[in-house]
């Protein structure tokens, strides 16, 4: 091939590039942003964090049934180890104490078992809905690149494994967010409002609510006398 073909060639295929790049149309914006911002997120976070309520009020039932075996256990440990107690109501105790502790052992593991289904169906039911509403936005987005012309799109939320931004700097006059956030909301403003205090609500009275109390467990082994 001669050096001159082969400079046409160079020529035409960066003019072909430099047309591409020409029509190029990028746009940028924070999927965090939209995801929290979309009326449909908050909805389902306000109905996340009942069935989260639920099942924590459930599993404090079992925890409270669970305490009052646990002090039972220790009363009758007590009065089995009491001698000042004849021998029959010694044995009486020891009877006692045998029927507690099996079934503190029982509702040790109903609270075992409940606990961990319960906070892997949470995890799946989040997982669920989050794939659904991302594959909402998701829709939305699309249709607006489509409808402006848009070649790309980039999401600029994340960060690399150092916590760092992917993209530090980019052309913010091209960021889509906010027109993103209303395109989502249109018609649902109201609700979203209503519904983002709602959720400040609950998650607050879920702060200042104290922490579960778990009593410290009586001895794995067999009760003895």
């Amino acid at each position: 091939m001669s050096f001159p073909r082969l400079q046409l060639l160079i020529a035409a295929f960066l003019a072909a590039a430099a047309m591409t790049v020409a029509q190029d149309k990028i746009a940028y914006l924070n999927m965090e942003k939209i995801f929290e911002g979309y009326y449909k997120t908050v909805n389902a976070n306000i109905s996340f964090e009942q069935r989260k309520q639920d099942f924590e009020d459930r599993l404090q039932l079992i925890r409270d049934e669970l305490n009052s075996r646990i002090s039972e256990v220790r009363k009758l440990e007590a009065e089995v180890k009491n001698d000042l107690l004849g021998a029959e109501a010694r044995e009486e105790a020891r009877r006692k104490l045998q029927q507690n502790f099996d079934r503190y052992t029982a509702i040790r593991d109903e609270h075992d078992r409940f606990r961990q289904s319960g906070m892997q169906e949470l995890q799946r039911v989040r997982a669920s809905t989050e794939e659904e509403l991302v594959e909402d936005l998701l829709a939305v987005i699309k249709k607006f690149a489509a409808d402006n012309g848009y070649t790309h799109v980039i999401e600029v939320t994340g960060k690399t494994f150092n916590r760092i931004p992917v993209f530090l700097v980019y052309p913010e006059n091209a960021d889509i967010t906010s027109e993103i956030l209303k395109i989502i909301n249109i018609g649902h403003e109201e609700e979203y409002a209503q519904a983002k205090k709602r959720l400040e609500d609950i998650r607050n009275k879920g702060k200042s609510a104290p922490a579960p109390e778990e009593g410290v467990a009586p001895t794995e082994a067999q009760p003895n006398p």
